[in-house]
Order: structure tokens, then sequence, then C-alpha cells
């Protein structure tokens, strides 16, 4: 009998490998030794990045005790935010001067910056889901408010999506 795993269907596909795992799978002389492998190395990845999903949902449940006892918001909140894990598409759609310009940006805060910077991100965040429940239409002052906030948050990262210089 035929091998039926993962060729002739989309069930490498929707296990999540990439599209060039599954065309290593399709390629290789021994499909089911492949395919075993390579999902073998999909869930090593998988769990990797189940493990920073776990630090990044603490980290938000403790934000939101945090915001609902009124405490001041700490680093530890954020536990489980890595900024290298967008290297690829960073690099991919923009370029590696600026993924290189960024990250370094990035790594020169002290951990108080850092904080501070991703705290206000979540206070406009949070601003925006207020305004939108709230009926606030686009044009609306109080968006309009909100959205040069907004953008004088994202003018003082290094590479501002407002210069054309940085857009791809």
């Amino acid at each position: 009998m035929p091998w039926s795993g993962c060729s002739g269907s989309s069930s490498c596909g929707k296990l999540g490998l990439s599209l060039s795992a599954i065309g290593e799978v399709l390629a290789s002389s021994t499909p089911r030794a492949s395919e075993t492998d390579a999902l073998r190395s999909h869930l090593e990845l998988l769990q990797v990045e189940r493990a920073a999903l776990d630090r990044r949902i603490g980290a938000v449940r403790r934000t939101i005790r945090a915001r609902e006892e009124g405490s001041p918001m700490t680093s530890e909140m954020f536990d489980g935010f890595d900024h290298t894990q967008y290297e690829e598409e960073v690099t991919k759609r923009w370029g590696r001067e600026t993924y290189q310009t960024s990250a370094a940006w990035w790594d020169s805060k002290s951990p108080e910056e850092k904080r501070d910077f991703q705290r206000e991100v979540a206070e406009l965040s949070a601003a925006w889901v207020e305004a939108a429940r709230s009926g606030q239409t686009p044009t609306s002052d109080a968006a309009q408010e909100l959205a040069a906030r907004h953008v004088a948050w994202l003018a003082s990262t290094p590479l501002r999506p407002l210069r054309p210089a940085t857009r791809r």
C-alpha cells in the first residue's frame, strides 16, 4: 500500500509545517521517515514557542492584576517579550540595516526605559480599545488626540514609520 502521509494532502500544512519542510518531505526518497523527522523538529519549535507564549500570558495576567489593583507596572510584567523573534520579518520587509538599527536602539535602553516604552504602548492600546468601546469615530476629537499621542510614541523610535526612507 502506498504511503499517504503529507503527499497528496495538506495534513502537514495543517500541523503548521513550513512549506520548505513539506517540500523536503515530498522530495525525500523515504517520505515517512522524513515526515517524522520534520514533525519532531516542528514539535521542538512549537514547545519553545509555547514556553515563550506561556511567559507572555503570565506577563499579561500580572499586568491585568496590577492594573485592577492600581499597582505600578514592573519590568516582570513584560517577561517573555523578545524583539529578536521579529528579525527575519523585519529584515525581509525593510532590510538588514533596519533590523540592526532597531535592535541596537532597543538593546541600548535601560530596563526602566524599556519598561516605560512598553507601558506607554500598553496604555495607548488600552486607550484605543476604550475609544472603540465608547463609540468614538476615527474623526472624533478624542480619536484624533489619541492618534497624535500614538504618532508621538512612534516618532520616539529610531526608524519612524512616517519617514519615507524606511518604507519598502
